[in-house]
């Protein structure tokens, strides 16, 4: 099925009653869709009727096409579809629209006006100080801990405690922006910047002088970004931890006293 197919689905679906109303949220929902946009969708649906809800959207997805995947979370709430093509389609069960706008949502069912009585949009999300302070701290503490990966030669280990750096600076990037997108579609939300610093990092092969290498660079590029956006959000920064990290990483041999 195509993203069209199960848009169209999903109208058939809140049509015959399964929901009190049906929007599309996510990129469809905010009208920044592409060709490979996975399907969200936000239904009204009370709590005692979800399980009767939720069953009857996936026998009506199976009635079109096989499926790869099927999951219920959230108690209930949420479904994951994923059909044989890998067509994605998420639905989100709630029993109302509160916390939400129209700039966010697209009726497919609204028999009542729900979203006309939305907010044109929300105020702009704010980076959380908590959040960014312990995104810095996990930053910095698995750099600290590329010591103990060279002493035991845990070189692969290494590979992914760079990686986990690497994604939390991504993750600081994010935690700036006040619209943070889908997790499939970062190049929306990071400026071009951004961009260019991720994509400059090294993505390093097992092999101790070239981890070292890589280490040092991510350090030296990581720090700054890192700081500079616990300061932009108000979180405080980790200076006894950063201390220690970076002694760490000098008795490691990565960084020059």
């Amino acid at each position: 099925m195509t993203q069209t197919d199960l848009i169209d689905l999903a109208r058939g679906y809140a049509g015959a009653g399964h929901v009190d109303a049906l929007f599309l949220g996510g990129s469809y929902g905010s009208g920044t869709q592409d060709d490979w946009s996975d399907v969200d969708l936000v239904g009204i649906c009370p709590a005692e009727r979800r399980p009767a809800a939720m069953a009857a959207w996936r026998a009506a997805l199976e009635a079109e096409a096989p499926l790869a995947h099927w999951a219920e979370l959230a108690s209930g709430r949420l479904s994951n579809a994923i059909t044989a093509r890998f067509g994605r389609a998420d639905l989100y069960l709630v029993d109302d629209l509160v916390g939400r706008s129209k700039a966010t949502l697209a009726p497919l069912h609204d028999p009542d006006g729900l979203r006309d009585a939305l907010p044109d949009a929300r105020p702009p999300v704010r980076p959380d100080p908590n959040r960014m302070r312990s995104l810095a701290v996990e930053f910095l503490r698995v750099a600290g801990l590329t010591e103990v990966g060279l002493g035991r030669a845990e070189l692969v280990l290494m590979q992914r405690g760079l990686g986990m750096q690497r994604d939390k600076l991504m993750d600081m990037m994010l935690e700036g922006h006040a619209h943070r997108g889908g997790m499939l579609h970062t190049s929306k939300v990071l400026d071009a910047a951004e961009i260019a610093t991720l994509a400059a990092l090294p993505a390093p092969a097992a092999e101790r002088d070239t981890l070292i290498a890589a280490q040092r660079a991510l350090w030296e590029t990581g720090v700054p970004v890192a700081r500079a956006r616990c300061a932009a959000a108000g979180a405080d920064w980790p200076g006894p931890l950063e201390a220690a990290a970076r002694d760490a990483l000098v008795r490691a041999g990565v960084l020059s006293d």
